[in-house]
């Protein structure tokens, strides 16, 4: 993945409606200056099929791995607009990052119940 202008590629469980939703959302709105795209389709990137299932991970063109609400903030951070790449920013703050990992966390345990999901998204 490496290369002069290569970009990050943000991973999602295309088999999940919420993901899914979430994804093109951020596609749509953020416009971030990263490639999101379903693992099952783009491949793993390395990345193990276990971890993929649980939560979006980042995928910088070094090879750096990023995961969760860090994954978000990274791509936040690198949106298309000024609002998205501050919350980015504060995403990735100390104490903000504590409260965005358990928001995270949350939301992926709960994502089969949220907008657009179906029981395929839900985690043992």
């Amino acid at each position: 993945m490496s290369g002069a202008g290569a970009l990050p590629v943000l991973l999602f469980d295309g088999d999940c409606g919420f993901c899914t939703r979430a994804a093109e959302a951020g596609e749509r709105f953020v416009r971030p200056r990263v490639r999101i795209a379903a693992w099952q389709l783009d491949g793993t990137y390395g990345v193990a099929e276990e971890r993929l299932l649980r939560e979006v991970v980042l995928v910088t063109p070094r090879g750096e791995v990023y995961g969760g609400a860090v994954a978000v903030a990274k791509t936040l951070a690198c949106g298309g607009g000024w609002a998205w790449r501050v919350a980015g920013a504060v995403m990735q703050l100390p104490g903000v990052r504590l409260l965005a990992d358990a928001v995270y966390r949350w939301i992926a345990a709960h994502r089969y119940r949220l907008p657009g999901g179906t029981p395929a998204c839900r985690l043992d």
